[in-house]
């Protein structure tokens, strides 16, 4: 079967800065279908020019913040300052089960998918962490975006395995 990439959209610009700029062609000329997790799925204009027969498109849900869980990003930003990658890496788990549990959609999609990769294209944003979430619970590798290198120091909500600068 065809090898698959799992990928979201958060925003408009990420529309102009990677689907017009050949990202979905890429991904479809090296023989990848893809899953794209949006919210734009319900915009007759977005879904009229990018739909194409390697493409499924699939809801991306929105995130519940609180109070709580940006007191917890600022308490990781703290340890992690702190150097002790134990403690960290046990936060981490921590607060990516309490507050951005996998939705059970995403475990679906990935299950009959199989992706390969989750590319999330909008790092400084708590709403791609539950597929994030999901990714891990399977295994599937993922890698997350950030803008611009001076963006990292702003603070990075979700929490992929590997990140990508724009330059």
């Amino acid at each position: 079967s065809q090898p698959q990439i799992a990928t979201s959209l958060t925003e408009g610009r990420t529309v102009r800065v990677l689907f017009y700029n050949g990202l979905l062609d890429y991904f479809a000329e090296a023989g990848y279908g893809i899953t794209l997790f949006t919210e734009a799925l319900n915009v007759p204009a977005f879904t009229d020019e990018f739909s194409r027969p390697d493409l499924d498109l699939a809801p991306l849900h929105s995130v519940r913040t609180s109070t709580l869980a940006t007191r917890a990003f600022w308490a990781r930003r703290w340890l992690s300052r702190r150097h002790n990658g134990l403690l960290l890496d046990r936060y981490l788990s921590w607060e990516e089960k309490r507050f951005y549990p996998a939705e059970s959609d995403y475990i679906a999609s990935f299950k009959a998918k199989r992706p390969e990769l989750l590319l999330t294209t909008h790092a400084h944003l708590p709403r791609e962490a539950p597929l994030l979430t999901a990714a891990h619970e399977l295994g599937i590798p993922s890698l997350g975006i950030v803008r611009s290198w001076d963006n990292v120091y702003k603070g990075i909500r979700s929490r992929p395995q590997h990140l990508a600068v724009w330059n």
